[in-house]
């Protein structure tokens, strides 16, 4: 089969976001919302240059600002990023051996234009990961954002599920280690 290698964006959004809030002069939490619902990682994909009302810092004032400008503002720490995932995977060897692709795994992974973005930065294909075949909240947990906590806990069930290893022998702790844990049992209330 064809081989994909994962690339879990983490903390990518975040920076995204205080980019958003300095560039655009907004709160946090302003910005976040402005990222996730009107943000773009291409701006030249933008048909017109709306504008967007949000609340600025201060007084909290309304203030327009352009949807290209966010785009631009985006874009500039997306390309950031995904230049970093294409050092790592350089380094790591396996560049001339995805022909498959990138599978982007986060929050950040569902922003607009950022798989084309990520197409064009790594000259790969890009799909973004996402849960699948789940019962319950599929509507909250088939988001990009839970694909790498989903994929981590039904790793966990399958390896559980094939039998436990054969625990470890336990040694007696090393002098240090015992004089380690009685340390750190002084400071804990009796």
């Amino acid at each position: 089969g064809s081989i994909w290698h994962t690339v879990v964006l983490g903390t990518g959004g975040e920076h995204l976001t205080r980019d958003v809030a300095v560039g655009l002069r907004t709160p946090f939490n302003t910005a976040e919302e402005l990222k996730i619902q009107s943000g773009h990682a291409v701006p030249a994909s933008l048909t017109t240059d709306e504008m967007i009302e949000v609340t600025s810092f201060g007084n909290g004032a309304r203030q327009s600002v352009s949807r290209l400008e966010l785009a631009e503002v985006i874009e500039a720490r997306a390309e950031e990023i995904l230049t970093l995932i294409l050092r790592e995977v350089k380094r790591s060897g396996y560049d001339g051996l995805l022909a498959a692709g990138l599978v982007m795994c986060g929050g950040s992974a569902d922003l607009a234009g950022f798989r084309e973005l990520g197409q064009q930065v790594l000259q790969l294909p890009v799909r973004v990961g996402r849960p699948h075949d789940l019962q319950g909240l599929t509507d909250v947990l088939e988001s990009p954002a839970y694909a790498t906590a989903v994929g981590l806990l039904l790793w966990g069930m399958r390896h559980e599920e094939m039998g436990q290893p054969e625990p470890r022998r336990r040694r007696p702790p090393s002098e240090i280690a015992q004089r380690m844990r009685n340390w750190f049992r002084a400071f804990l209330p009796g």
